[in-house]
């Protein structure tokens, strides 16, 4: 069987023995639901601290009759993925390679979904294409992000190479002018090197980034730019995670000014992901990334997703047509560390866009949100004539940006629109530039006591600045309701200084929780600070922080697990005390029942897998699924080991193979749940939350054969 997780704890020794069903539930009612990810079949993926291992492992691949599916070999991530002949020879194989020298990990690739077709709105989720037939003018999206005073400059992304990690792009389109002119087709099946796009998705996000019309008017942010396009999903909007990351790697290495992607994963939305850590690396590299914070608005706070929750990543949200409110399909932050994400907010609803057959239609979502931020990052560039380093570039965004507020007067949480609204010509001729660019004072638990604020004045002459608060509405991550109106109490050291011109100075900023919140609800509170100048800028520095403790957070209860019984790669709930007939072990070991196994078959006895549904309310850095014979409540048979879980649904199923490579006696079992507590700490018992299935008996087809 197969470890769903890709990042594997070096604790976890034992090979795997539980599988996530990647095809999908069937819920009481007979309804299916898939879930966001699956496992690839019989691949493996192994990271490797040098060069020469990489190639080692190759050789031992192919020894093995196995084939290289990609070699990765770079500064930000060195690994080689491969497929084996069948899943016998991965759970064969794996410990070899996890005990080899210089093997940082071994672990398999996930297979996730990427957004082929966005969902317009709650009410009409099957928005269908349409040619818009008409001319276009200046787009409203350039107008509220003042990307039409650049323009009117002259900037349009001149001399500037953007890679465009998607589906891939229809170069042939009149509205690119041929100005795709590099990048790679990363797909297992891939033929050759045409990137070609079959969805549509990397084209529309390509039109908006740089596209170029002269016939009907369309224009992009940066229409000068020249594209790069690394085809990384498939014409199901599919995406191997081998894949992923190895389009990323290629798209840095072919020395861009800029990487893009609105491909967004569920399930990957931890700073400390593996993708979100390489494109990290990438920035820190110095190559700025901007992706899309993803489509998972009306599920709350915390729903962000890879890799745009990564450190230095630009994560892009999406408010509506009339910027007043968030698009109603916008993930909303911040990022498990309570790091504000996303970092900034632009349009994303009703974008004009063109279609694979040359036409434009409208659509949504933070994918047609994140290539707009793309496009004005090298306008930026073009503008600034320098290669500016990521974090400045980061800060020159988020300073600038302008927080929106909601009809109610309220202004929009931070962990919603991140800063604010991009501003790009404030962006490009500030000339007060402000570290941090945000402010995280974490949970009451662990509150950062203070921050200081550096405000440098790179102008001709003095400039005043006055300092004061903008709260933010405060949300809450449990229950339903608007939230609440109380904001945190923020003490700044100057409410007013002066910086000469070419010298820097310093405040210091304090914050505490707001009073009269409910911190069951675990409140997120936020706003701005405002550093206004007599020389006319207008800069803030978001901040946000938690009322109550994250490390007190119910992550899970004994009601968030229940029983399933899993077959041809449907899940379908069972009672609890529920007997599974299991498929024989490959290797014809007969298990004949001892005092303690199953009885000879009852009634309701099910053929198939033993599957368990784990329900995560929150987040979690390390998810334990341990099996444990029932008269044995010590000996645990088996554990699966997880990484950096969001909140999200988990079905598994297992088919009776133990840590060792043997298979479990017949008897009674349970699933027991273990979740270490966001800012828990691995060795203190009480920071596990732990959670038992009910119990459930299993035996083997051999046992009740005629």
């Amino acid at each position: 069987m197969v470890r769903l997780q890709s990042f594997v704890l070096a604790c976890l020794s034992a090979a795997p023995v539980l599988a996530l069903d990647s095809n999908g539930t069937v819920g009481s009612d007979g309804s299916t639901s898939s879930p966001d990810f699956s496992v690839v079949p019989a691949t493996l993926m192994v990271e490797c601290e040098t060069s020469a291992l990489l190639e080692e492992i190759d050789d031992i691949v192919k020894s093995w009759g196995g084939s290289i599916r990609h070699k990765v070999d770079s500064d930000v991530y060195r690994a080689v993925s491969f497929e084996l002949a069948d899943e016998t020879d991965v759970e064969t194989k794996k410990p070899i390679l996890e005990r080899k020298q210089g093997v940082k990990a071994v672990s398999r690739v996930q297979r996730m979904k990427s957004p082929v077709k966005e969902r317009l709105s709650r009410s009409d989720p099957t928005f269908e294409k349409r040619d818009t037939g008409k001319r276009f003018g200046t787009p409203w999206t350039h107008v509220v992000t003042q990307v039409d005073k650049l323009h009117a400059k002259g900037f349009k992304g001149n001399g500037l190479r953007i890679a465009i990690v998607d589906s891939g792009i229809n170069y042939k389109l009149p509205v690119f002018g041929g100005r795709v002119a590099f990048g790679r087709n990363l797909l297992a099946d891939r033929d050759g090197s045409d990137i070609m796009d079959c969805t549509g998705h990397g084209t529309a996000v390509a039109g908006v980034l740089a596209g170029f019309d002269e016939a009907s008017g369309y224009v992009g942010v940066a229409p000068n730019a020249t594209l790069g396009a690394y085809r990384v999903s498939d014409c199901h909007g599919l995406a191997d995670e081998d894949a992923i990351i190895a389009g990323w790697v290629a798209a840095f290495q072919d020395k861009p000014d800029i990487i893009a992607s609105s491909s967004v994963y569920a399930g990957l939305n931890w700073p400390e992901g593996r993708l979100s850590k390489i494109v990290s690396s990438i920035g820190e590299l110095g190559v700025p990334s901007i992706a899309a914070f993803g489509n998972q608005g009306p599920k709350g706070l915390f729903r962000g997703e890879g890799p745009a929750v990564g450190r230095g990543v630009i994560a892009v949200g999406a408010f509506s047509t009339t910027i007043d409110h968030m698009a109603d399909f916008t993930s909303f932050g911040p990022a498990w560390d309570l790091s504000i994400k996303p970092n900034v907010a632009v349009p994303g609803a009703n974008i004009s866009v063109p279609t694979l057959d040359g036409g434009y239609t409208e659509d949504s979502g933070t994918s047609f949100a994140a290539p707009l931020v793309a496009g004005i990052v090298a306008l930026l560039l073009e503008a600034r004539k320098t290669r500016l380093p990521v974090g400045f570039l980061q800060g020159m965004l988020m300073t600038t940006a302008a927080p929106q507020q909601a009809v109610s007067g309220r202004f929009i949480s931070v962990a919603g629109q991140g800063a604010g609204l991009v501003q790009a010509w404030d962006a490009a001729t500030v000339e007060t530039l402000v570290y941090p660019p945000a402010l995280a004072f974490s949970d009451s638990e662990h509150r950062v006591p203070s921050f200081q604020i550096v405000i440098a004045n790179s102008g001709p002459s003095k400039v005043e600045y006055r300092l004061s608060h903008v709260p933010a509405a405060t949300k809450y991550v449990y229950g339903t309701g608007l939230g609440s109106d109380a904001a945190a109490d923020i003490r700044l050291s100057h409410d007013s200084i002066v910086v000469e011109s070419r010298q820097t100075a310093a405040i210091s900023v304090s914050a505490s929780d707001p009073q009269g919140i409910d911190l069951k609800r675990l409140p997120v509170w936020s706003g701005w600070i405002a550093i206004n100048g007599s020389e006319g800028s207008s800069l803030t520095v978001p901040y946000l922080g938690m009322a109550g403790s994250m490390r007190s957070a119910t992550t899970i209860t004994a009601d968030d697990v229940s029983l399933m019984r899993s077959l041809n790669g449907l899940s379908f709930p069972v009672a609890a005390n529920s007997t599974f007939i299991l498929p024989n072990p490959p290797s014809g070991e007969q298990l004949e029942a001892s005092s303690k196994a199953a009885r000879p078959l009852p009634k309701g006895a099910f053929h198939g897998l033993v599957g368990v549904v784990v329900r995560l309310s929150f987040g979690t850095p390390i998810l334990w699924v341990d099996i444990m014979p029932v008269d044995a409540p010590e000996t645990m048979v088996s554990r699966l080991g997880e990484v950096h879980q969001g909140r999200r649904t988990d079905v598994f199923s297992w088919n009776g193979q133990l840590g060792s490579g043997g298979f479990a006696s017949p008897g009674r079992y349970k699933f027991v749940i273990r979740a270490l507590s966001v800012f828990g700490d691995f060795k203190e018992p009480k920071d596990w939350q732990v959670v038992e299935s009910p119990v459930f008996t299993i035996a083997y087809e051999h046992m009740y054969k005629a």
